[in-house]
């Protein structure tokens, strides 16, 4: 059996995911900045405590849990609290006075803690997923606990932020399925609604409350709760009649980061003492003084970071995308060990599903703003202009906001994405790139409320699958899903629709046959079903086992997990813990590589040479 070789972690970038300011660090006195960054799914996260004054750092590892939305510091109680995301939704809080942490809370079944308000009653409350719930924290007792589930609506499973009003009480914006905002009463222990279903609040000032639907914004006093102007569009001083909703704009308009930063959005900053300005932008420090920005690198080493997705160029060079929302790509040199990673490459955070290396340059598809990114490598790095890396066209505003399919070549020569739809949409659609003029096309609803899970081309036509896929509302696994076939206007030609238990996945089309993969829970086997490209009739069904119990996201064992085409002839099939060379003529698999574990990532070089990833290592194989 061949076996594989381990070749490292090249992948180390951060994912800075929230900030805070201490305003006299117990243990020295001085100001501090607190960044937040996410870590690889073997790794924990990290905060990065930074002096202020001479831009040292302490970079602390937290108990648990791959990322942090949630920081607030309680200088009363010399205590930084911790609220982690990824898998357990964690409360950590660390002694600043002896660096050490606190007993680690959390309340079972949730995953994510949104953000930290402090209330009147001075419990400190938090929003989280998939509950629903509005936490509580008490921080004499250091006990945490649920005031309850916020709503009545079963499929909203996101309490997304919390607001403290000025009488004390909490304001709750809850989705995604449906919005709603809810009013939480300290004293009375109550929730009531407020404003009217399908918007929920912004943002929370000392006078106002800014709420935003599909109608608009609008602006309430946040003593009590009265509309004070609105419908308008947001940021706008168009249509305004209130004295104070202008005078809030126009300090956001007034911002002194506006004229300084490359563009509005994607940073966290805080204001100092002397009056200067700290902050975090596209992985860089920077400081604002006497109206002057200075950019810096981070002062810590970036963690590892998880493989969200690979490809290798023509000349053997491994580009990769990372994980953990940092929007990073890299790449990793076989022959030399070498290795870069780069900053954010788009303007909102998220990961790369998508990379296509052609004629000399990288494309990329992006998740959570919908983006499509082309990259030379022989240029100058100028993000900050759009420049190098270029952010071409999104197709967020088509509905689509996480390219889940990946992306590929298709027989146009030009570059094919399957998408699921933004946050609160089922549904998901098809993008091209046009690798001519980047222009950009974009096709939502081929299969209506299923997204696309995985896409490949074809000899004339591309091929997809429909999934369950859907950004912040339950999935839906009871649907019929479907393969299709699509012509290059994205005209669906041909489709298979497949009974509620069957899972159609990944696929690969190899000498001239069209190979899905098929998770079928009703024989409770993994199958890889073949067609013939030319015709689309099924030449023949192989089971290759059992499946075994779920996972997370019910990703089932004993499925299988990537096709790739190995030369002409041949196909490699990934099935849990091993890698099949497999014939697609004789349909008998010719040799079998022994995985470290589950890949995750993986692609074939020109050479064909296999590398993928388990987390965040990278090893290779080689079948003879």
């Amino acid at each position: 059996m061949i076996q594989s070789e381990y070749l490292g972690r090249p992948c180390k970038n951060f994912s800075f995911m929230s900030d805070t300011y201490i305003s006299s660090d117990p243990r020295d006195g001085k100001e501090k900045y607190v960044l937040a960054t996410g870590s690889a799914h073997t790794c924990n996260a990290h905060i990065i405590i930074i002096d202020t004054e001479d831009l040292t750092a302490e970079d602390i590892e937290i108990p648990g849990d791959i990322g942090v939305w949630a920081m607030m510091y309680l200088p009363e109680y010399e205590r930084l609290l911790v609220g982690t995301t990824g898998f357990f939704g964690y409360l950590h809080a660390l002694n600043l006075r002896t660096r050490t942490w606190e007993e680690s809370l959390r309340l079972e079944g949730q995953s994510y803690i949104w953000n930290l308000t402090r209330g009147g009653d001075g419990l400190i409350y938090g929003s989280n997923y998939p509950g629903c719930l509005l936490l509580c924290y008490d921080p004499k007792e250091h006990k945490l606990f649920s005031a309850g589930r916020v709503g009545n609506n079963p499929d909203n499973l996101y309490s997304r932020l919390v607001f403290t009003l000025p009488s004390g009480d909490i304001l709750i914006s809850v989705g995604l399925t449906e919005r709603e905002t809810h009013l939480y009463d300290v004293k009375k222990k109550c929730f009531t609604q407020v404003f009217d279903k399908g918007y929920y609040a912004d943002e929370v000032t000392s006078e106002l409350v800014v709420v935003s639907g599909k109608g608009g914004t609008y602006y309430y006093d946040a003593h009590t709760l009265e509309l004070l102007d609105g419908p308008v569009e947001k940021g706008s001083l168009d249509g305004i009649k209130t004295s104070c909703v202008k005078e809030y704009l126009k300090k956001r308009m007034q911002s002194p980061l506006a004229d300084l930063l490359p563009y509005q959005g994607g940073y966290y900053s805080q204001v100092l003492k002397d009056g200067r300005i700290i902050g975090e932008f596209k992985q860089q420090l920077f400081i604002v003084k006497e109206g002057q920005i200075t950019f810096y690198d981070i002062p810590a080493t970036p963690p590892p970071m998880k493989f969200h997705s690979m490809e290798v160029a023509p000349d053997g060079i491994l580009w990769f995308g990372a994980g953990t929302l940092g929007n990073n790509m890299g790449w990793y040199d076989p022959k030399t060990g070498n290795s870069w990673n780069s900053h954010s490459i788009t303007k909102i955070s998220g990961e790369i599903y998508g990379i296509v290396p052609y004629k000399d340059k990288i494309y990329f598809t992006c998740y959570a703003g919908g983006d499509h990114v082309v990259y030379d490598p022989k240029k100058k790095w100028d993000q900050f202009n759009n420049m190098n890396p270029r952010t071409l066209r999104s197709v967020a505003l088509q509905k689509m906001g996480r390219p889940i399919a990946g992306s590929c070549m298709g027989p146009d020569g030009n570059i094919w994405t399957g998408w699921c739809g933004i946050y609160g949409v089922y549904g998901g659609g098809v993008s091209r790139i046009n690798t001519e003029t980047l222009e950009v096309d974009g096709w939502f609803g081929q299969v209506p409320e299923q997204s696309i899970g995985h896409m490949a081309a074809g000899n004339k036509h591309m091929y997809a699958t429909s999934h369950w896929m859907n950004s912040g509302m339950p999935y839906r696994f009871d649907d019929e899903f479907r393969l299709l076939r699509l012509d290059m206007d994205c005209n669906v030609v041909w489709s298979e629709t497949f009974q509620p238990g069957l899972f159609p996945g990944c696929l690969a089309v190899v000498n001239g046959k069209l190979f899905l993969s098929l998770r079928d829970r009703l024989a409770d086997t993994a199958k890889l079903v073949v067609y013939d490209e030319t015709t689309m009739e099924k030449l023949t069904t192989i089971t290759f086992g059992s499946l075994g119990g779920p996972g997370r996201y019910e990703m089932e064992k004993k499925s299988i997990r990537h096709l790739l085409g190995y030369g002409e002839k041949q196909l490699v099939v990934f099935i849990d813990d091993r890698a099949f060379l497999f014939d697609t003529e004789s349909y008998e698999i010719q040799q079998t590589a022994e995985l470290p574990g589950m890949a995750e990532t993986c692609a074939i070089g020109p050479d064909r040479t296999l590398y993928f990833s388990i987390d965040e290592k990278l090893y290779r194989i080689r079948f003879e």
